[in-house]
């Protein structure tokens, strides 16, 4: 869909509970999902025991103009406040909340092109730099549905054959009376990727790793986004925490709780980490000058993808 199109093919509001009833009945089946008797019936079943937190998030759905796409990238979107979603301690009324925050700060803050882009199968990108081997590496965004558990948004580091070699994915939300990025899950590559595309990356980018620059990227969408804080969770919150995925918390191999704090972060009582607003760098002047030059050619990738990043936003 273009963005010229989009005022005009816009969706007209309707009520969450027509919405509902589209889905139950099969009349609107944005995912391959809703084509299967069984799952609409499991999910008019949970609506029924959760019908406050499901009429929420399914108002302020049916309210969006753009509620179509968020369902074709979000399928499973009217689901999401049945079971664990974000953080493994927060509560269901959170999961509401935060859901109905998430698409509110995205139509209030967002530029047009970058709803849109991010909604659609292509990645949209916000930003691209050559790396010290001539490969092009790029900073994307989407609405990942392999991610949906961890939040509405993946930020992806890409290689030159736009590979994914790291993940970070966040939702929007209202947390502790402030707008707040909140971090569900970073991953490195899949399993099939080589390490060596780890490395030869960060060899890439003057030493820094993949996460590390993505993260870079993260914190400044925050501050585009206007969010007061930014927020992660721990090794302990993660959704995988909870019983009901033990099988797939052996597949998590990155230790949160270490990475964060290399960022700058500190971890609060209930488990989540805490973000300054900007990672903090090394000062030239406290290099040893046999590695200044290197740094100086770090800053001045970080600077490149920020530049590229604000322009985006204007």
């Amino acid at each position: 869909m273009s963005i010229l199109s989009y005022p005009a093919s816009g969706a007209k509001p309707q009520s969450g509970l027509a919405l509902i009833s589209s889905l139950v009945t099969g009349k609107n089946k944005p995912g391959r999902m809703w084509q299967k008797p069984a799952y609409r019936l499991k999910f008019m079943i949970r609506s029924l025991m959760f019908p406050k937190a499901t009429l929420k998030v399914m108002n302020e759905l049916a309210s969006n103009p753009m509620r179509n796409e968020i369902l074709h990238a979000q399928p499973t979107l009217p689901c999401k406040v049945h079971r664990t979603y974000l953080a493994v301690n927060m509560l269901r009324e959170q999961h509401a909340s935060g859901l109905c925050d998430h698409y509110r700060f995205i139509r209030e803050r967002m530029p047009l092109a970058m709803q849109l882009g991010h909604l659609e199968r292509e990645h949209f990108k916000l930003a691209s730099f050559l790396g010290k081997d001539e490969a092009t590496y790029s900073i994307s965004m989407n609405s990942s549905l392999h991610l949906d558990k961890e939040g509405e948004i993946t930020l992806r580091f890409l290689d030159e054959n736009d590979e994914p070699l790291a993940n970070v994915t966040f939702a929007l939300i209202n947390f502790q009376g402030l707008s707040t990025l909140f971090i569900g899950a970073i991953q490195g590559p899949s399993q099939n990727i080589d390490h060596t595309r780890i490395q030869q990356a960060t060899k890439a980018c003057h030493g820094l790793f993949p996460k590390r620059v993505l993260m870079e990227a993260v914190l400044l969408f925050a501050e585009k986004m206007n969010m007061q804080q930014v927020f992660a969770v721990g090794n302990q919150t993660h959704i995988y925490a909870n019983p009901r995925y033990s099988k797939r918390k052996k597949s998590i191999f990155a230790d949160y709780d270490s990475f964060w704090e290399t960022l700058g972060a500190h971890q609060h009582p209930n488990g989540y980490f805490h973000f300054p607003a900007q990672v903090k760098h090394r000062s030239l002047d406290d290099i040893a000058s046999k590695k200044r030059a290197e740094y100086r050619r770090r800053y001045q990738l970080l600077d490149e993808m920020e530049t590229q990043i604000r322009n985006r936003f204007n």
